[in-house]
């Protein structure tokens, strides 16, 4: 199990229309606030599958619960010490027993 240092915001959009600009904070609102492990990727390149995700710059992970299943790539996430956004790009159960959520996100700059 990872270890949840980390305090993360899930934002999801207010408005459900694509041509809503997603890049104005005013246009999120938060879904929920966890404790999730963030990890940056420092030079390596995360695996998806078979394949290798170079476009990933960050894995989170977190408890897996009636909040955290309801996750899509729609939403991001929002680190809360240094208010990094981390736009979600896979969401999927880690293991048989769905202890843990797993986001592969790409760090927006």
């Amino acid at each position: 199990m990872a270890n949840y240092r980390d305090r993360i915001q899930i934002e999801e959009p207010k408005a459900a229309d694509d041509w809503v600009d997603h890049t104005h904070p005013e246009n999120w609102k938060v879904y929920t606030t966890r404790k999730a492990e963030v990890i940056a990727s420092t030079g390596r390149e995360f695996v998806s599958g078979e394949k290798v995700a170079a476009d990933i710059s960050h894995m989170v992970l977190m408890h897996y619960d009636s909040k955290t299943k309801d996750i899509t790539p729609r939403m991001r996430i929002v680190t809360v010490v240094d208010e990094k956004i981390l736009e979600i790009a896979a969401v999927y159960p880690r293991g048989n027993q769905r202890r843990e959520m797993v986001c592969q996100c790409k760090e927006v700059v």
